[in-house]
């Protein structure tokens, strides 16, 4: 029985990474951020439904733009790059 399961986690998997591969094709649009702290612009490419469906409320952002990272994530919602956010707050222990 214990086969059964593994093979259906397995399916489960590649199933995911076509889902995932599928929605990182309609990333077609260029976001171009400015951290404030920093200057430094980032390039993020998105789907622009995405990013509508974020700035509409409709979606939380890591619902909205599962495919980037949390540090991109928060570029978007704070203009704050990385870098720059954990030398203001540190690191995660």
């Amino acid at each position: 029985m214990d086969d059964v399961y593994g093979i259906l986690e397995e399916v489960s998997d590649v199933t995911q990474r076509r889902i995932d591969m599928i929605a990182a094709s309609d990333r077609n649009k260029v976001v171009n951020v400015d951290c404030v702290q920093c200057n430094t612009t980032y390039s993020l490419l998105v789907n622009p439904k995405d990013i509508i469906s974020w700035q509409a409320g409709k979606k939380y952002i890591q619902e909205a733009l599962p495919y980037l990272s949390s540090a991109e994530r928060e570029l978007l919602i704070s203009q704050t790059c990385d870098t720059c956010w954990k030398h203001m707050y540190g690191e995660e222990d």
